[in-house]
């Protein structure tokens, strides 16, 4: 059922122009991808995930060419991808955060986008920690 909650969720999470369409993506939708995650994932997983996204956001905010910058961090942006695999692989964490974390680095096509998925891991990370 968790995983049906979280496909819902995840069709729902557009970064960018989109975001527009779903003003509460920070608050209900974060809520909402927070409950679906499951015992599996610790919070020191999802900090350690949501820590290399914000290296990457920290670096591209110092940055004078931040679209250059950009371009040039986005393999290794991508790279979170097989990283999140590993630990899955390994039973670090469920299948919901695994799908939630690509879709989000998936939709990080631009400085903009990149923004957003920063500050809805943040959004996540801090409802997950409500619940426990």
């Amino acid at each position: 059922k968790k995983g049906k909650i979280m496909q819902q969720l995840i069709n729902r999470i557009k970064f960018g122009d989109a975001l527009i369409n779903n003003p509460n993506i920070f608050s209900d939708t974060a809520k909402k991808a927070a409950e679906t995650i499951n015992e599996k994932t610790s919070d020191t997983q999802m900090r350690r995930f949501y820590n290399e996204v914000l290296v990457f956001h920290t670096k591209l905010s110092q940055s004078k060419e931040k679209e250059a910058e950009f371009k040039k961090l986005m393999p290794f942006i991508y790279m979170i991808k097989a990283k999140v695999a590993y630990a899955k692989g390994r039973g670090k964490v469920c299948d919901n955060y695994s799908s939630l974390l690509n879709h989000c680095i998936d939709q990080s096509k631009d400085l903009n986008s990149f923004e957003h998925c920063k500050l809805f891991l943040e959004a996540v990370l801090a409802y997950s920690k409500k619940k426990k």
